[in-house]
C-alpha cells in the first residue's frame, strides 16, 4: 500500500478493500461486483459459489459492439488471420480439458458479443494457465511484454491458443523460435489494432523478434481513441495512426 495513499480510511480496511481485489473468496466487493460482469449463472459455474444476486451479465445485455456486419465481412476475408489480444480475464485455452475453475471468461463474452467467438484468442487467462504449469508470473507475460503478441501472432496463423502458447514460452526459455513459428509464412504483415499502447509495444517487440529470426514482418499498428484526448496524444507520442473508431478506421485503411 502507498504510504500516504488515502490516509483517512485505517490501514487494515485499505488492504482489506485493495489487495487480492479479484479474489472471489477474499474481496467482497468482487464477490458483488463479478456476477454483474459474467451473470450469476456463469460466476456460479466459474467459481463454484452461489451468487448474492440474480443478474444477467451486463457484458451481454449494456455492452454494444463497435463492429457491424460490413466490419466483420471485411475481417472474416480469407486473407486476413485473427485472433484477439486483451488483458482481460478469460478461460484457459480451449484445446486444455482441466477444470476452468476460477478462469472467468470475460474476453470469451466479449468476442460473443462483437460476433467472433470463434476466433482464437490470447488473453489473461491463457496466460495465467500457462504460468501455472511453469511456476510464472502471469503478468509478465503479458503485453507489453512480447510473449503475447507472439502467442497471438502464432495463433492467429494456425487456430491453436495451447500450442501456440507452448511455442512462445519455448522462445522464453532458448531465446529462439522454433517448432511452430516455422509453420508461419516467410513474408507477411502483422496487424494490430490496439485503444491502448501495451499492445501496439508487446506487437512491434514481436515483430522485431520474427525479423531477427530471418521472417520479412511488416508490423502496422492502428489505434483507436473513442474520442479520447489522452489516448491521441499517446498514439501521436509514438507515432502511431490512429482513429475514433472502427468504422473510421475501416474507412481510412486498407487491409
Amino acid at each position: 500500500m502507498q504510504q500516504g495513499c488515502f490516509p483517512f480510511i485505517p490501514v487494515d480496511l485499505r488492504t482489506n478493500l485493495l489487495s487480492q481485489s479479484r479474489n472471489v473468496n477474499f474481496s467482497h466487493t468482487m464477490r458483488l461486483f463479478q456476477p454483474y460482469t459474467l451473470g450469476s449463472r456463469i460466476f456460479s459455474q466459474t467459481y463454484e459459489l452461489p451468487t448474492e444476486i440474480e443478474t444477467d451479465s451486463f457484458l451481454h445485455t449494456h455492452d454494444r459492439s463497435k463492429l457491424n456486419d460490413e466490419i466483420r465481412g471485411r475481417l472474416r476475408r480469407s486473407n486476413l488471420h485473427l485472433a484477439g489480444l486483451t488483458a482481460r480475464p478469460s478461460a484457459p485455452p480451449k484445446e486444455v480439458s482441466d477444470s476452468h475453475f476460477g478462469y472467468a471468461p470475460e474476453a470469451e463474452i466479449a468476442l460473443e458479443l462483437v460476433g467472433l467467438a470463434d476466433i482464437p484468442l490470447m488473453a489473461f487467462g491463457k496466460l495465467e494457465y500457462l504460468a501455472a504449469q511453469y511456476q510464472l508470473d502471469p503478468a509478465a507475460l503479458m503485453k507489453p511484454s512480447p510473449f503475447q503478441a507472439l502467442a497471438a501472432t502464432l495463433a492467429a496463423w494456425t487456430g491453436e491458443e495451447w500450442p501456440a502458447l507452448q511455442a512462445a514460452n519455448q522462445w522464453r526459455e532458448t531465446g529462439k523460435l522454433n517448432g511452430m513459428f516455422k509453420e508461419l509464412p516467410n513474408k507477411f504483415e502483422l496487424i494490430v489494432v490496439e485503444d491502448t499502447m501495451g499492445g501496439i509495444r508487446s506487437t512491434r517487440k514481436a515483430g522485431e523478434i520474427l525479423n531477427d529470426a530471418g521472417f520479412d514482418v511488416d508490423v502496422q499498428t492502428y489505434g483507436l481513441t473513442s474520442g479520447s484526448t489522452s489516448k491521441a496524444e499517446a498514439f501521436e507520442q509514438f507515432d502511431v495512426p490512429y482513429f475514433e473508431d472502427w468504422s473510421a478506421l475501416m474507412n481510412g485503411v486498407e487491409f
